[in-house]
């Protein structure tokens, strides 16, 4: 099979089957810069930056069938002005779609008097928005690589 495409696109293939009925789902990827969104960047450039990014062993798509187009944003939230604080929130906007992410500050469970309580979020200057920063643990099969479900050791004075 020989396929035609751009050098900005990356296509990935899998199929996949339901009783003895066959699918085959193709994707089409495309790699931009919030700044020149009009003008893709590379294939080559999507794989380097990936592997960068979310490591060699991270899946960036399994290939299965979507209602609806997915968007894959790696970044960090910053304070305002370099000030630390204890929340703030990020957001993505495309067309009419807006999705917003409140991002809380390292917590820790923390021993209170007599019971044991979530403390309020530290203060940071920059935070990093991905799996290992979000809710979640090896025993959280919707983020295993995530932290809270595990107890923390809370750094000294809190």
């Amino acid at each position: 099979m020989k396929v035609v495409k751009k050098d900005t696109q990356s296509l990935l293939l899998n199929y996949f089957g339901v009783e003895s009925v066959f699918y085959m789902v193709v994707s089409v990827l495309t790699f931009f810069d919030y700044d020149e969104p009009d003008e893709p960047l590379k294939e080559q450039d999507l794989w380097k930056t990936v592997t960068q990014v979310m490591g060699t062993e991270a899946m960036l798509d399994q290939g299965m069938p979507k209602v609806r187009a997915e968007v894959l944003v790696k970044g960090k939230c910053y304070a305002e002005n370099g000030t630390p604080v204890p929340a703030s929130e990020v957001s993505l906007e495309m067309g009419a779609v807006r999705k917003r992410l409140n991002v809380l500050g390292d917590r820790f469970w923390i021993r209170r008097g007599g019971p044991v309580v979530i403390s309020d979020p530290s203060p940071f200057s920059e935070m990093e928005i991905d799996a290992a920063h979000a809710f979640g643990g090896p025993e959280y099969a919707s983020n295993p690589a995530g932290k809270g479900i595990q107890p923390v050791v809370a750094p000294d004075g809190l």
